[in-house]
Parts: C-alpha cells; sequence; structure tokens
C-alpha cells in the first residue's frame, strides 16, 4: 500500500490541477471548481476504504484491460462491450494508469469535462445543474472504474444532436452503445426514431393517440420479442439466487405491458426500504425517494412549459425503468442500469425546451 500512496498523490494532483485549470479560463465558476476539488478524493474514499474494490469484480476486468492495451500487451477477452469500453478509457491521457483507482480518476475526468462543457453551453442551470453534480448514484459511479459514465455521455451527447436536429452525428455518438450496452442502443434508438414523428404532432389529442398506439404495437407484436425478454429476465433473476422454478415467465402482450408498468415503479424506487439489507440500502431507499419527488415535481414544471416534449422525455424514462424492471430484480444492479436514464433525461429536458425558448428561471 505504501508504494501506491505516491500514485494516488499524483492522480489527485493531476486532478485537482485540471479543475484549477477550467476555473482560470472560465469554463467553470468557482461553484463548481468548489464541488470538483471536494469531490476529487471520491475514487479513494471508494476503493479500499468504504468498501473494497471485489465488491464490484467488473472494475479489475477494465482496469487490466486498460493496462494492457497501453502496454500493447492487449490480447482481449471475447466481450467486445468490455473490450471496447477499456480501449477508450485507455486512450484518455493520464499517465502511469495501472489500478483500479487509476481507472476510476479517468472515469472522474471524463465526468468532470462533459459537466464543465454542459455547463460551459449553458446548457444546465438551477435545478438541473444542481442535480447534475449531486446524484448519489453519478458520484458514486463516476468515481469507479465501471464503464457506465461512458455510456451515460454517449446517450446524453446522441440525443443532444438529435434535438439539435444533426442526425448523422446523433447516431455517430448513439452507434457505441451497440457495442458496449446493446440494450441501452435499443432503447436510444427507438426514441430516436420517435422523435420525428412527436415533432409533428401538434394537438393534445395527436399526441395521447401516439403513446396509446405505440403501447398497441408493443402488445401486438411482442410475440416476435418476448422470448428474448424471458430468457434476458432468466438470467438475471438466476444470478441473483432465485430458482427458476419460481420464475414466472411473461406469456402475453399483455402480461409484458402490466408488469412493465409495475416493473417500471419498482425500478424506479428499488430496493424499498422494507427490503433493504443493511445500512447502505436503507440509505440507497430514501435516497432514491427523494429523487423521485424530485423527477416528479422537475416533470410537472417543465410540463407546464412545453407538454409535448415533457411527455416524450418522460416517455423515454418510463419505457427505460419499465423496460429494465421486467428483467432486474437485484438493488446494486438496479441502481447502476437506472441512474443513466435519470441524469440523462434531467438534462436533456432542459436542453430541449432551453433550445426551444421556454427555458425557465436560469441564474448560475
Amino acid at each position: 500500500m505504501e508504494l501506491q500512496i505516491p500514485i494516488y498523490f499524483f492522480y489527485l494532483v493531476y486532478y485537482l490541477l485540471f479543475v484549477i485549470l477550467l476555473f482560470e479560463t472560465k469554463v467553470i465558476n468557482s461553484t463548481l471548481m468548489l464541488y470538483f476539488c471536494i469531490f476529487s478524493v471520491t475514487p479513494l474514499m471508494l476503493n479500499g476504504f468504504l468498501f473494497e474494490s471485489n465488491y464490484m469484480p467488473d472494475q479489475h476486468g477494465y482496469t487490466s484491460l486498460v493496462y494492457d492495451i497501453r502496454s500493447f500487451s492487449y490480447i482481449g477477452t471475447g466481450d467486445p462491450q468490455v473490450d471496447f469500453a477499456a480501449f477508450i478509457m485507455s486512450i484518455f491521457p493520464l499517465p502511469f494508469v495501472s489500478d483500479v483507482i487509476g481507472v476510476s480518476y479517468i472515469n472522474k475526468f471524463i465526468f468532470t469535462i462533459g459537466v464543465a462543457w454542459l455547463y460551459k453551453k449553458r446548457y444546465i442551470s438551477g435545478a438541473s445543474l444542481w442535480f447534475v453534480i449531486l446524484y448519489p448514484d453519478v458520484i458514486l459511479y463516476s468515481s469507479l472504474a465501471l464503464k457506465d459514465v461512458l455510456v451515460m455521455f454517449f446517450m446524453l451527447f446522441g440525443f443532444i444532436f438529435l434535438i439539435r436536429n444533426n442526425k448523422v452525428k446523433s447516431f455517430m455518438w448513439l452507434l457505441p452503445l451497440y457495442v458496449i450496452k446493446f440494450q441501452n442502443f435499443l432503447i436510444s434508438m427507438i426514441f430516436y426514431v420517435s422523435y420525428f414523428i412527436h415533432l409533428k404532432l401538434k394537438k393534445t389529442n395527436s399526441i395521447f393517440g401516439f403513446y396509446v398506439l405505440a403501447l398497441a404495437v408493443v402488445i401486438i407484436t411482442s410475440y416476435y420479442f418476448i422470448d428474448d425478454i424471458n430468457n434476458a429476465r432468466d438470467g438475471m433473476l438466476l444470478l441473483d439466487g432465485i430458482a427458476h422454478s419460481d420464475i414466472v415467465q411473461l406469456s402475453t402482450g399483455y402480461k409484458l405491458v402490466v408488469d412493465g408498468v409495475k416493473g417500471a415503479f419498482y425500478f424506479l424506487l428499488m430496493p424499498f426500504i422494507w427490503d433493504a439489507n443493511g445500512s447502505f440500502q436503507i440509505i440507497q431507499s430514501v435516497t432514491n425517494i427523494f429523487v423521485t419527488l424530485f423527477l416528479i415535481a422537475y416533470s410537472i414544471k417543465y410540463y407546464k412549459l412545453d407538454r409535448k416534449k415533457t411527455l416524450f422525455w418522460l416517455a423515454f424514462l418510463l419505457f427505460s425503468m419499465a423496460l429494465y424492471g421486467v428483467v432486474v430484480s437485484n438493488p446494486g444492479t438496479g441502481s447502476r442500469y437506472r441512474f443513466p436514464f435519470i441524469w440523462v433525461y434531467v438534462i436533456i429536458l432542459n436542453i430541449d425546451i432551453l433550445l426551444n425558448g421556454k427555458q425557465p428561471n436560469t441564474k448560475r
């Protein structure tokens, strides 16, 4: 451990100097600089302090790959999701990366650059800014050696270019998700296509009719993909220790929709406080309640400004929660899969309405 201390100190100082550079070049303000400085130690405070890095074993896989790629000894894992994400991390200009903490700082840099860019472009302010930087799951996963920060930003920038009507750049940003997180790519592409249809709808009745039709299409066509959902669901539940005989299959489109509605509610709030196992999950449960209340208030506020845009992005969030809700039962896995959609929803709704000239008070 003593041999690692100089490297950890280097990571920290390197990051702090970068934050100071952002401030001195007026990319961020003093409040954001203070925030980034305070949370600069989270990669050090999490792995090996609050919990062992083996608690999330995927971190070691990504770290080993990043090290192998940088040392030109890469042979691959056979899993393109892992290999491609590790390759992206490996090209980030942070020297001397050889352990989990180093790769965690790479994610910290990516998160910081992304937030600084959003702030500089005036895409986040007020409630959206505070949520973006204080959302507990984002603080956690942006400080670990995992791919989820990459997934989050590929989705976000894909949608930013979508609402700016740059279809090619939007698709190019979403395309890496095909490799590193296919289910997120599928969800994103559904709403990539739907966005242009949705824009052409003028009347409220037409908008609600669009969603009723979409629901009907899901039910009618479910025969073609329900087995794939069942297989994914079985795999997740078996990993969580649930006996195969206890798993109830989704047999019809109607049951898929009903379970999806229940699953969206469950996935958004899991773990419920009465199901919480230990103090960490109790804190997580209480946090999820406050996050959900924030999302409700936030959505109502923006619905009053632009019904059509708010309904579209709310449909994106709820559809994502529903799809994951029918296949995921583990609270830890749920937290990791859930936070990119919530984070992207808050930001992209703000940007879409901002570009439409209906942004509420944007004092910074």
